[in-house]
Formats: structure tokens, C-alpha cells, sequence
């Protein structure tokens, strides 16, 4: 059994509104990779009007790298600015990240 430290990682997140954005975690766990392929995981984001929404399908796992895709369409329309979010392993109940995403004005369209 691997133990998971109480201590949830913050990553916060700049998306340029209407932008696609990538971005790879690696996790470990005790300065070990932490082999996520088996695991079930879930993201959920609160903004701050108060919307909730499903994000998992932004999320693709590779053994211990966690990449977030998000594509235009998820800010493109966003009537918010910043938002709250977790990932959850839902197999273990243990929330992997969490942290905040700030949509960003774009001056070039």
C-alpha cells in the first residue's frame, strides 16, 4: 500500500481566455514516481460565480504524468475569471492536486 502524505499540492493555472493550454504534472510519492495508470481519477471546478463542472476529460494520464488539456472552448465563452479545482484518485478517495485557474484578457484575437 503506498501512502499519501496529508499535505495536497497547490498548482495554480494561467489559460489566456479563448487559448489552448497544456500542462504536464509529475507526480510522485516520497520522491518515487507514482504510477497513476490504474487510477480513476476526477476533476472537478468551482468558479467564482458560483458555477460547478465536470473537467475530467481535460485530463489524460502516461504512468506518473498527469496532463491537463485544455482546449479553446473551455474559456473561450467563461463568464469568470478564476475558479477553484481538485483532482481526485476516486479509486482511493485522495485528492492528488488542487489549486485555482486564472482566465486571463487576451488583448490579440
Amino acid at each position: 500500500m503506498i501512502k499519501i502524505k496529508a499535505e495536497i499540492p497547490i498548482v495554480n493555472i494561467e489559460i489566456p481566455r479563448g487559448n489552448a493550454r497544456r500542462f504536464e504534472i509529475t507526480v510522485t510519492a516520497e520522491g518515487k514516481p507514482f504510477d497513476l495508470s490504474s487510477a480513476k481519477l476526477k476533476m472537478m471546478v468551482e468558479s467564482s460565480i458560483g458555477e460547478t463542472f465536470d473537467a475530467t476529460a481535460n485530463i489524460q494520464v502516461s504512468e506518473n504524468v498527469l496532463t491537463l488539456e485544455f482546449p479553446p472552448e473551455f474559456s473561450k465563452d467563461a463568464k469568470w475569471r478564476r475558479a477553484k479545482y481538485d483532482i481526485l484518485n476516486v479509486s482511493t478517495r485522495h485528492t492528488l492536486i488542487r489549486g485555482e485557474i486564472f482566465l486571463l484578457e487576451v488583448v490579440t484575437l
